[in-house]
């Protein structure tokens, strides 16, 4: 885990966790005009980068590579999917992008791994 330039590394024993069933989390973010407007879910509006509605997601930094918003919204619903989780170990990113760029194209992203509760001590 990192903060700025503090860093912490910890090691987890099998014996700190127990490892829950599997989560799945998908999320469609569709993107018009340069993506002006964005449609996300299905029923979401985003305007000029204006949500109109209660965003919800999880920050994620993968392989030094920070996610975009829509692959975060998807890790985001695998985690509410397991509400005793608290994280998912990963297992597949599925991403797709089509349309034509730049006028309308759709992007969707679904995570699936473990979910894992860390024991209390």
């Amino acid at each position: 885990m990192g903060f700025g330039n503090f860093g912490i590394e910890t090691d987890i024993s099998r014996d700190d966790i127990v490892v829950l069933d599997r989560v799945q989390g998908s999320s469609t973010t569709e993107s018009i005009c340069l993506g002006a407007v964005q449609v996300i879910d299905g029923d979401n509006l985003r305007v000029l980068g204006i949500p109109f509605f209660k965003e919800k997601y999880s920050s994620l930094c993968h392989k030094g590579i920070w996610m975009n918003l829509t692959e975060q919204r998807a890790y985001y619903k695998a985690l509410e999917s397991a509400p005793d989780a608290d994280a998912v170990f990963y297992k597949s990113m599925d991403y797709e992008v089509s349309g034509i760029p730049l006028i309308w194209w759709t992007e969707t992203a679904t995570y699936t791994g473990k979910g894992i509760q860390l024991k209390a001590d």
